[in-house]
């Protein structure tokens, strides 16, 4: 049976993706952040070689934050470091330790990006850095693995319809969310052996919830 490894599974989207994949027969294996630090190479190698996965088809990284609220030149500096670890180390480091077995089972790779890097946004901007240099680190992986059938892509949803984010919705416009189940079946898909879509960057923007 065709492995996925889910980082950031505990969270309202890595949740989401681990049900789509369980429908679909495929056997999950979960990371989160609480069993290890994604942002230190060496646990992240370490967890990785400690499992089975001799079957790993296909990584789907959920892992990700966000600081904002300030513009560039009033944000402190340690934002900055905290975005960069949060959202490109971890990918980066969970890449390295999982792509020579998903390169020789011509498996997929999906991070999950922001719409920052897409629209610009004021007092966003050390998190929208962040998320675009994981959009060079997975197109470029996806450019890499060509030849080995690997595929890798970015999936970027807009604002998720989570309870944590209903909190703060105002005016129903909440109804025009993305809701977790939506962007699970689009990582599914990607990761569909079928699928051969590489190197994309994919928005998943809106969607009224059902």
């Amino acid at each position: 049976m065709n492995i996925v490894l889910i980082t950031g599974v505990k969270g309202n989207l890595g949740r989401a993706v681990a049900t789509e994949f369980t429908h679909r027969g495929w056997n999950v294996v979960g990371l989160d952040r609480d069993d290890v630090d994604c942002s230190n190479a060496d646990e992240v190698q370490s967890w990785v070689n400690s499992q089975d996965l001799s079957t790993l088809a296909a990584v789907v990284h959920t892992i990700g934050g966000i600081r904002a609220g300030r513009a560039v030149h009033e944000a402190p500096l340690d934002d900055a470091n905290v975005m960069m670890n949060l959202n490109y180390f971890t990918t980066l480091h969970v890449a390295r330790a999982v792509l020579p077995r998903l390169r020789t089972n011509a498996g997929a790779f999906v991070a999950v990006g922001a719409q920052a890097t897409l629209n610009v946004t004021q007092a966003k901007g050390y998190y929208a850095a962040s998320k675009a240099a994981l959009n060079a680190l997975v197109l470029t992986i996806a450019e890499e693995g060509r030849h080995d059938g690997l595929r890798a892509n970015v999936v970027v949803p807009s604002i998720l319809r989570t309870p944590e984010n209903l909190e703060w919705a105002e005016g129903g416009e909440e109804e025009s969310w993305v809701t977790p189940e939506q962007v699970a079946y689009v990582i599914a898909a990607l990761c569909d052996t079928n699928n051969r879509t590489s190197g994309a960057i994919i928005p998943v923007l809106g969607g009224v919830a059902r």
